[in-house]
């Protein structure tokens, strides 16, 4: 839902303060030496991931491997400090990041 502040705000995006990291296999699938995933989501009034949008999916189910599905995972785990607008919390949307794991070689 779009929201409007007026322009004079105070806004102060959301700080993570918990991240976990994605376990990748050690040997890359089907000769892939990377796998990379981005995505669009939110971080609501209490500090969590909410609405995940797959952007990017750059295997998707190749030999039974679906990266962006397990980072989606992984993401909605990661916690913040919520974002703020005149000091009070605030969602934020339109972020976004990029899971990336290559293999040397």
């Amino acid at each position: 839902t779009p929201v409007s502040f007026h322009q004079g705000a105070i806004m102060d995006p959301p700080v993570l303060v918990e991240r976990q990291l994605l376990r990748v296999r050690a040997q890359p699938v089907a000769g892939r030496n990377f796998y990379c995933a981005a995505f669009s989501f939110a971080v609501d009034e209490t500090g969590r991931v909410t609405d995940v949008l797959t952007l990017y999916n750059s295997h998707p189910g190749l030999n039974g491997i679906n990266f962006a599905q397990e980072a989606e995972q992984i993401l909605r785990r990661w916690r913040s400090q919520p974002g703020l607008v005149d000091k009070a919390p605030a969602k934020y949307t339109g972020l976004s990041t990029v899971f990336y794991y290559g293999f040397g070689g």
